[in-house]
């Protein structure tokens, strides 16, 4: 049986090779290469077709469910969060009033920070411990972050957290706000 490999086609090895060549002699009578060759295309056909017949059904099963392949919906509320007391730091009247707040956050195994954006507090996180999962408005995977890693969101940034891992994550979070 050829291997399936979705961006290159089915490969075949040599042994595979030489069985489909004895397969397609017995039963169409023409000389090995071409068996070979005709059998092969023959199979590519078929994987080629049921290749395009897959790809329809999940993309009308995804439309018909309401999201893309991939894809995540983003939690309204949040769950298993615990957050310390903020420490709030006065950057004074020349800085508009303006706060520098840095809260620790700790996030428990299956825990969720919900759907938020930095439109307003840019922000930068240093994960102390354990790591998280993002996903963006879209709903689409942005990829892990933890590690002992520093990492910033702009004003751009709308995403949203979940911890799939077995270890509670501590995440440091620092932003400037108006109060």
């Amino acid at each position: 049986m050829a291997i399936l490999d979705v961006e290159k086609g089915p490969s075949v090895n040599t042994s595979q090779r030489r069985s489909l060549r004895g397969q397609t002699t017995a039963y169409q009578g023409r000389d090995n290469a071409s068996n070979d060759k005709h059998s092969l295309e023959r199979h590519s056909m078929r994987i080629s077709k049921w290749k395009s017949s897959a790809l329809a059904g999940a993309l009308v099963a995804s439309f018909l469910g309401g999201q893309a392949i991939g894809q995540n919906k983003a939690p309204a509320e949040g769950k298993g969060i615990a957050a310390a007391e903020p420490v709030l730091v006065d950057l004074g009247p020349e800085k508009g009033n303006l706060k520098l707040r840095t809260r620790v956050f700790t996030v428990e195994p299956g825990g969720v920070i919900p759907l938020h954006d930095h439109k307003d507090n840019p922000t930068v996180a240093y994960y102390y411990g354990g790591a998280l999962s993002e996903f963006n408005v879209d709903g689409k995977a942005g990829g892990e972050r933890g590690g002992g890693k520093a990492y910033a969101d702009g004003r751009s940034v709308h995403h949203w957290y979940e911890n799939h891992s077995k270890e509670a994550a501590i995440v440091v979070v620092s932003d400037v706000v108006k109060q």
